[in-house]
């Protein structure tokens, strides 16, 4: 269950964001694009269904998105957001932020984390409309008027 950013497990609230724009770092394989199950380092799936306009959804209510994969091919990752989520990822695997604050590079800081193999998908692809859903109810998304904006399909 995704708990609204006001409750935590610990006695002390998550402040949300943790700074002036809200983080969405989002794994790449079978999560923004499809994985066949098999790992080529020269190239990766096309698009989910709907994961770009996630994006969309992510960009319209101010989040900076990270790519946050194992993959290390800064080249190939790149090229596939420029083709297919042109201007909508702000970095690969790293934010400003970890250096600035001396954390962990290996993780980049953010308020949310989205990833196939989290306990909500349980390895399971990405199933982008009701995610976007929980997180719209859970407080992290005014989903209504982007959903406007956005003429997502019905």
């Amino acid at each position: 269950m995704i708990r609204p950013h006001t409750e935590k497990a610990s006695s002390r609230p998550r402040r949300f964001p943790l700074f002036d724009r809200p983080i969405v770092a989002i794994d790449v394989d079978d999560t923004l694009c499809e994985y066949d199950g098999q790992y080529h380092p020269d190239r990766l799936g096309s698009p989910r269904p709907f994961a770009i306009w996630a994006l969309r959804v992510f960009r319209a209510n101010g989040y900076e998105i990270v790519l946050h994969t194992n993959r290390s091919n800064h080249d190939l990752l790149r090229t596939w957001a420029d083709e297919h989520a042109p201007g909508l990822v702000d970095y690969i695997n790293s934010h400003p932020k970890n250096a600035e604050l001396g954390m962990n590079p290996g993780k980049p800081v953010a308020d949310l984390f989205i990833d196939d193999r989290d306990t909500y998908f349980l390895g399971q692809p990405v199933d982008w409309i009701p995610l976007i859903n929980r997180l719209a109810a859970a407080g992290y998304l005014p989903l209504g008027v982007v959903l406007e904006a956005l003429d997502v399909p019905a």
